[in-house]
């Protein structure tokens, strides 16, 4: 991840605090300047607008959780399983929103329809990068985009459902852990993957198929 000059960090500071009290097309510029103590001029410097801003921090976020992932990977995944790597990778994702709930609840915010397109938007990317590197090359009748779309749009709208049923996070992380192993077995993934997917503590669970035999 880049690194930030302390005129950076107190405006991405000033940015998280409004967007926790309101809707982000209600957020200006002069009102991040006012809290961060720094001019337009200066913010100028940094970013053309409010919308580089909102770019470049989606980008860290995702690129922070791209990185524990490969981590992850290195860790658990030797063998580079499709369906284990989607499971590490998404981790990652759980484990950064859990360091900071907080930004996880202001992101989950479904009323702020521009926020949630653009968080749509780089979760997108951030997973056709998995299926670029863990399905395209396994001959999948499905395209790049057709999957990552299926398993984004999915996933997404399942997370957000279950915040609004009140469900925990670690919960929502359990599920969604299921959701991955059942979409593994489908076949959706790779002709390749078996489907077997490793938790953190080391044990290996299949799927339900092959449980039932």
């Amino acid at each position: 991840m880049r690194t930030h000059s302390t005129v950076q960090d107190r405006i991405r500071d000033a940015f998280f605090q409004a967007l926790s009290e309101k809707k982000y097309e209600q957020i200006t510029v002069t009102e991040l300047c006012r809290t961060a103590r720094i001019s337009r001029v200066t913010f100028y410097s940094y970013y053309p607008d409010k919308e580089s801003l909102l770019d470049e921090v989606l980008r860290d976020l995702l690129q922070e959780v791209m990185d524990s992932g490969d981590a992850l990977q290195a860790r658990n995944n030797p063998s580079n399983d499709t369906a284990q790597a989607y499971w590490n990778y998404f981790d990652a994702f759980f484990g950064r929103f859990e360091k900071d709930r907080s930004w996880w609840e202001t992101i989950a915010k479904t009323s702020d329809r521009s926020l949630c397109a653009a968080f749509y938007k780089y979760l997108l990317e951030y997973t056709e990068k998995l299926t670029v590197r863990y399905m395209a090359a396994e001959g999948s009748r499905f395209t790049v985009r057709q999957a990552a779309s299926f398993i984004c749009t999915g996933l997404l709208s399942f997370l957000y459902t279950s915040r609004q049923e009140g469900m925990p996070l670690e919960q929502r992380r359990k599920d969604v852990h299921e959701l991955l192993r059942c979409l593994a077995s489908s076949g959706l993934f790779d002709s390749r993957g078996s489907g077997h997917v490793q938790y953190e503590s080391g044990e290996t669970k299949a799927p339900d198929h092959e449980m039932e035999k």
